[in-house]
């Protein structure tokens, strides 16, 4: 069904390489680690779709991530910076190791991930950049939790975090928006709601997975994509606050979820760009000088979800519907 949307948005992933292996935008190294652990986990994802070899591409990437690991296996989110942790970027980073079957590699890291939860049961984002305020940011803490569930890997902080997470949900159903976090609610939401939805079976998480879904299905666009916030405030551009909305309900149910799943996921097929990737706008950040394309971000969100709906039960909704790409 988006066979051929998940093809050409791998060629131009790999078409991104550079010389060290990274996988990021040519023109800024500011994300370089991050988008590089994104694009190898959609890469890998579909590979099987794509009609070229991504065996050297994939080995680089990897070599280019092994050589900027910290003396725990962690790493930060940019190669401009030394001697810092993102707890976000290393998470991710263990969701790709263990997809490899790196299981031993996974958990290693993952043990000292543990080892960095607050005394308040929560993991701060550690990127040095972002001010004191906000290391508490909840997606830290989503991201962190749903690396050891799609890990196996059982850590007695769970209880404590996922508490933690539940008390931080505000009144409209998210988990707040911040410039340093893509300027829109559904950059945490997305490793939160999974982690809700894994725990549905506890009322709390249910309730709170309830008022989710309706906050982003109440917040969708007629034509099917999303734009949360207004011209005065900086936030992420459609095509990427889309992504991430789509990704967040990828797994939960509830009244009109399939139909705007669908209306979304049309929304983003037809807005793929001819050379396989999707206009990802700039990084919002306040500094004109120190904004970046997303393009590759938000190519490797998008492939990464289409891959995954191949994969998940939604895809009999829109195979019964009779949607085609």
């Amino acid at each position: 069904m988006y066979e051929d949307s998940v093809r050409k948005a791998i060629d131009f992933l790999v078409s991104c390489q550079k010389e060290n292996g990274a996988i990021s935008d040519r023109g800024a190294s500011a994300f370089d680690i991050w988008e590089t652990v994104n694009s190898l986990q959609a890469i890998m994802l579909g590979k099987s779709y794509s009609a070229i070899c991504i065996e050297v591409t994939v080995n680089k990437a990897f070599q280019f991530c092994e050589s900027v690991e910290d003396e725990r296996g962690l790493l930060i989110h940019g190669t401009y910076l030394s001697g810092c942790v993102c707890i976000e970027t290393s998470s991710e980073y263990c969701n790709l190791l263990g997809y490899v079957g790196k299981t031993c590699a996974a958990n290693r890291r993952l043990s000292e991930i543990e080892l960095l939860v607050d005394e308040g049961g929560y993991w701060r984002v550690l990127n040095p950049e972002v001010k004191s305020l906000l290391q508490s940011f909840p997606s830290a803490t989503g991201y962190a939790l749903r690396a050891f569930l799609k890990c196996m890997y059982n850590t007695r902080k769970e209880d404590e975090a996922l508490n933690y997470l539940l008390e931080s949900q505000n009144e409209e159903g998210h988990w707040g928006s911040e410039w340093e976090f893509y300027g829109t609610p559904f950059y945490a939401m997305d490793p939160i709601l999974y982690v809700l939805r894994y725990h549905d079976r506890l009322y709390n998480c249910r309730m709170a997975l309830k008022k989710a879904t309706a906050y982003i299905v109440q917040n969708q666009h007629r034509d099917g994509c999303w734009k949360i916030g207004n011209d005065t405030k900086i936030t992420a551009n459609r095509v990427l606050q889309t992504a991430l909305a789509l990704q967040s309900m990828i797994n939960v149910e509830g009244n009109g979820v399939d139909e705007s799943f669908s209306k979304g996921v049309k929304w983003l097929i037809g807005n793929q760009k001819a050379n396989g990737s999707w206009n990802g706008g700039v990084f919002p950040h306040p500094d004109p000088k120190k904004r970046k394309r997303e393009d590759i971000y938000v190519t490797s969100q998008i492939t990464r979800l289409f891959c995954q709906l191949m994969l998940s039960k939604r895809r009999i909704y829109f195979e019964r519907i009779g949607f085609r790409s």
